[in-house]
């Protein structure tokens, strides 16, 4: 790919790659990529984002880009379905995910997701988070190459997006319960934003696992739906407190460091010992990304200057510890567990496959 910009220190972004999406070989490389992706590993796409559980745990049933835009038109009938049924509409703190097939779950998601990528964004906006390098932050091409990627992302999805049947935006005409529904809202509220994180959290009541992982950034209330506090695995996850794990990735312990790194590290590996051991019960089994989890900790990420000022964070950002003396320190401390101890053996083995352990 060309540099991101046109010279160093430009404002004007470079031009030259509009003949890839004049390449059938590349747009086939493109649908087969996108169609595969969650999308809401594209709504939170920075490499400084704060970790999201949507990240690492492994769903039995994931969500794709492929299965949100396979059939919207029957999804927007599937939601009209579950909307008329007293037993699909659950308020309160009630769920029943009994119900994810019966009241179409995957569908509310679907159809929330379509509204608010297509029809309901911030402008332009597709992404609530994504990586960006000031033409003072000196790019490097692999920094310009994930500025290019996202690019080719997001022209994907607007591809998609002006494909849609104009009828499947939420309009109260057409869909006049749903509008009853969110009522009241608020003068500085968005409508239709509401609409969407109404179905994503009846979503997440009802079933979906990908629902009931959302969450929505309380300063602009998006993406929609704060899902999490009605889903299966993020009960489970907050039962164990999962944010021992985020504050101990390498950005964490990078830019915000802990006054007891090893109690936290410690912690960290306790939780993942907790969740990843077999469970009695079905229902609280969770399957971790261990690559995920592995660069999560390991990986340094470097933050641009830019960004690091918007931020608020440490002005000079500390050396952190390998993983490699992470494991040593923890098995220096006479461990008795053996789940733990098992899964620092886990933990060592894919950090030496990926490279990253030293």
């Amino acid at each position: 790919m060309p540099p991101y910009r046109v010279g160093d220190g430009s404002l004007e972004r470079n031009k030259d790659h509009a003949n890839v999406f004049e390449s059938v070989e590349c747009q086939t490389a493109l649908e087969t990529y996108m169609n595969a992706i969650n999308p809401y590993h594209i709504l939170w796409s920075s490499p400084w984002d704060i970790a999201q559980p949507m990240k690492f745990v492994v769903l039995d049933d994931p969500l794709t880009f492929e299965r949100v835009f396979a059939d919207p038109t029957g999804d927007s009938v599937r939601v009209l379905d579950a909307l008329s049924r007293p037993e699909c509409l659950l308020t309160g703190e009630d769920t029943n995910w009994e119900l994810k097939e019966t009241c179409h779950a995957g569908a509310l998601l679907n159809y929330a997701l379509i509204n608010t990528r297509c029809f309901n964004r911030f402008g332009s906006v597709i992404r609530d988070s994504h990586a960006y390098y000031a033409p003072d932050d000196n790019s490097t091409p692999e920094q310009d190459r994930l500025m290019w990627k996202q690019e080719f992302e997001d022209a994907w999805v607007d591809a998609k997006c002006e494909g849609l049947d104009p009828e499947l935006k939420f309009d109260s005409d057409r869909y006049p319960g749903l509008y009853e529904l969110v009522q009241p809202v608020d003068q500085f509220d968005s409508l239709e934003r509401k609409i969407s994180a109404f179905l994503v959290e009846l979503a997440a009541r009802l079933g979906d696992d990908t629902a009931g992982l959302t969450y929505s950034d309380p300063f602009n209330n998006y993406p929609p739906g704060n899902g999490y506090q009605y889903g299966r695995i993020s009960k489970v996850l907050a039962q164990y407190n999962f944010g021992s794990l985020l504050r101990f990735g390498a950005l964490m312990r990078k830019y915000r460091p802990s006054d007891e790194p090893i109690e936290l590290s410690l912690r960290a590996f306790n939780f993942l010992a907790i969740v990843d051991a077999t469970s009695p019960n079905p229902g609280e089994h969770i399957e971790f990304d261990w690559e995920w989890v592995v660069r999560h900790i390991c990986v340094p990420v470097v933050i641009p200057p830019s960004t690091v000022d918007a931020m608020g964070l440490v002005d000079e950002p500390i050396e952190i510890r390998s993983c490699k003396e992470i494991v040593h320190d923890l098995r220096q401390r006479d461990l008795k567990s053996q789940s733990l101890l098992d899964t620092l053996d886990k933990f060592e083995q894919v950090a030496l496959d990926l490279g990253v352990y030293e």
